[in-house]
């Protein structure tokens, strides 16, 4: 071979690995790695999720965390929100596969099939817009990006596609009641006519029934003390609209009054649904009904019952 062909023959090669570089990243349109950084994730102030056939969700982070503004003005699980903005931001996206308007249904990504997801600090514009389409794996879905030209599609790996469509209580704080155990001072509980309290009177567990007042027992002040450390953390399972559409029917059973040093007193509403499951509600809170397991509805009355002897 002579040393003209050896040279042609090693630009044809170099013109080769240009063209497969230029392929390979799309005219020379490198993709992000990410969706967006952690720092868009924990700047944001608001989420909001925008299902075509359910209600918008809201989500604003205020001075006491995060809330759902709506459709139901509650408080918001603070780890899950964090979570969720931190999950999405970490998510990685391949190249562009698809950019313009047409063409958008082979993705699920027209208007009518589509999850709108916003981030925003309160801009002008979102710190990230997308629709997230239909899934292409277990945990990687389709998307379309506001903030790229002609809104670009690509495939977001990393969520699975229905975390973007749970229902909006799902998002919900399932706090019912939380204290330090060793700052409960009594409970009283009722059921029908009858009412105990156990009350903690210079470090020691008393119980008053019927105007008069014993010293608990090592197995009853044992009883009490469990209570306490369950109620120091009591969560419910779900969190349901306690009025319109989806409201269950709540039917009362006992009720439990909690004090606690330092603030109110906290009462809660012991009873079950239609279908018999075990349902709470909190005295001053009309907007929210907690569906909790069935052990822990069963542990109040039975301690209540070993206290009543």
């Amino acid at each position: 071979m002579t040393k003209k062909q050896v040279l042609a023959l090693g630009g044809l090669f170099l013109f080769l690995l240009a063209a497969l570089a230029l392929i390979k990243t799309g005219s020379g349109d490198a993709p992000p790695a990410r969706l967006c950084d952690a720092a868009t994730a924990s700047s944001a102030s608001s989420i909001e999720i925008l299902q075509p056939d359910a209600p918008a969700i809201k989500f604003v982070r205020g001075a006491s965390g995060w809330e759902e503004l709506y459709p139901l003005h509650y408080r918001a699980d603070p780890v899950e929100l964090d979570n969720f903005a931190a999950n999405i931001c970490a998510m990685k996206v391949s190249q562009r596969l698809y950019s313009g308007r047409e063409g958008l249904g082979r993705f699920a990504l027209e208007a009518a099939d589509a999850v709108r997801v916003r981030l925003s600090n309160g801009g002008a514009h979102p710190l990230l817009e997308f629709d997230a389409g239909k899934a292409s794996s277990p945990d990687s879905f389709f998307v379309r990006i506001f903030s790229t030209p002609d809104g670009e599609v690509r495939e977001a790996d990393g969520l699975r596609r229905e975390s973007l469509s749970l229902p909006f209580a799902q998002w919900l704080d399932k706090t019912i009641y939380a204290a330090l155990p060793e700052s409960i001072t009594s409970f009283t509980w009722k059921r029908g006519g009858q009412q105990w309290t156990a009350e903690k009177r210079g470090g020691i567990w008393q119980l008053e029934r019927g105007g008069k007042t014993s010293r608990l027992g090592p197995a009853s002040g044992a009883a009490v003390l469990a209570l306490a450390r369950m109620l120091a953390d009591f969560r419910a399972d779900t969190v349901l609209p306690a009025q319109g559409d989806g409201a269950p029917a709540f039917r009362e059973d006992f009720s439990v009054e909690i004090t606690a040093g330092g603030r109110p007193n906290q009462i809660l509403l012991v009873g079950s649904g239609q279908d018999g499951a075990p349902l709470v509600k909190k005295s001053g809170e009309d907007r929210v009904v907690f569906a909790v397991q069935k052990w822990k509805a069963q542990k109040l009355l039975e301690d209540f019952y070993h206290l009543r002897g």
